[in-house]
C-alpha cells in the first residue's frame, strides 16, 4: 500500500504468497543449474519439475475457484515447494557436505537482525520514496555491520572490496 491506492487492498496476501514462490523458484533454479546439472542429474532436474505440473493443476482446480488469486498463488506456492523438495532430495549427498549449520545460523540471524532495522525504519514520518530509501539504506547498513561483528564470508568480501579499491589493509578472514 506504500505506493498505490487502497483498490489494491485484495491482492496482498496474493503478492504476499507470490513473494515466497519466488523465493522457492530462485532456490531451485539454484539448485537444478548449480548442482544437479553439472553433475550430470539432469534427470533429476527433469523429474523435479514434472512431479510440479500435476500438482500445479491439481491444486489451481481445488483452490482458484475457491480463494481466487489468493488460491491461485497458493497452487502455485505449493508446486514450487514440491519441485523445491524435490530437488533437495536428489542434490542432498551434495547439499549435506557443502553446507554447515553455523554458517546458515549466522545469514540467518544477520538477515533478521537487519530485517527488524528495516521495519524499525518504517515508523519514520517520511513520504513512500525516502522511506524506501531510507529502509534499504538501514537494512544494508545493519546486514553489513552485524555480518562483519559475526565475521560473516558475504559481509567480509564486500569490505574488503571496498577496502582494496581504496588501496586498504584488508580484513582478514
Amino acid at each position: 500500500m506504500l505506493l498505490s491506492s487502497d483498490k489494491y487492498a485484495a491482492a496482498v496476501i496474493s503478492v504476499q504468497i507470490i513473494g515466497f514462490v519466488n523465493l522457492f523458484s530462485c532456490l531451485s533454479t539454484f539448485i537444478g543449474l548449480c548442482v544437479l546439472t553439472p553433475l550430470d542429474l539432469e534427470n533429476k532436474l527433469a523429474m523435479a519439475n514434472m512431479a510440479g505440473v500435476p500438482i500445479s493443476l491439481v491444486a489451481n482446480f481445488a483452490l482458484d475457484g475457491t480463494w481466487g488469486a489468493t488460491g491461485a498463488a497458493s497452487a502455485v506456492l505449493i508446486a514450487e515447494f514440491v519441485i523445491f523438495t524435490v530437488q533437495v532430495h536428489a542434490s542432498w549427498r551434495i547439499l549435506r557436505n557443502a553446507l554447515q549449520l553455523s554458517e546458515i545460523l549466522k545469514t540467518l540471524m544477520i538477515n533478521v537482525v537487519a530485517l527488524l532495522a528495516g521495519f524499525a525504519a518504517a515508523s519514520l514520518p517520511l513520504s513512500a520514496i525516502p522511506l524506501l530509501i531510507v529502509g534499504f539504506f538501514i537494512y544494508g547498513a545493519t546486514w553489513f555491520i552485524v555480518g562483519l561483528i559475526v565475521r560473516e564470508d558475504s559481509a567480509i568480501w564486500v569490505a574488503n572490496t571496498a577496502l582494496s579499491l581504496l588501496g586498504r589493509q584488508r580484513i582478514l578472514i
